[in-house]
């Protein structure tokens, strides 16, 4: 049986450096829990810190696997580019009729490209012929 892959910037839970979760309460979170829908789930998105924070990437993958998350870990160099940089300074401003505040860089842009390859990634980690894929939001609209 198929199942539905949801991707977002972040996951629905926190991941500390030992690779404990604990539940995040965002909006996209509450809604689709609200949903209850009836088919197998697997949520990929960033686990809210740097790569470097984390001592074993194996253990805290399988930790994850189990309640059907699938991290995409990023650097402090990908945080700042991809999420700080181009996502917040240049497309939020832009889709929020606020064009004279979007900021352009280059390098910002070379990492966006670089974080929506890691998404994709992981998305194709985890899924099987047949599954559903929802990407959510603008910072992975390169990831289809």
């Amino acid at each position: 049986m198929s199942k539905l892959i949801m991707v977002s910037n972040r996951l629905p839970v926190r991941i500390d450096a030992h690779g404990i979760a604990t539940r995040t309460a965002g909006g996209l979170v509450s809604a689709l829990e609200g949903a209850a829908l009836d088919i197998e789930q697997v949520w990929v998105g960033w686990p809210g810190c740097a790569v470097e924070e984390f001592e074993d990437l194996a253990t805290v993958r399988a930790e994850l696997a189990r309640t059907g998350v699938a991290p995409v870990f990023l650097t402090r160099d990908d945080v700042i580019g991809f999420y700080e940089g181009y996502s917040t300074g240049t497309l939020w401003p832009l889709l929020h009729y606020m064009v004279e505040r979007a900021t352009f860089s280059k390098d910002w842009w070379e990492v966006y490209r670089r974080a929506n390859q890691k998404f994709a990634d992981v998305i194709m980690d985890v899924a099987d012929e047949g599954d559903q894929v929802w990407i959510h939001d603008y910072h992975l609209f390169l990831v289809p």
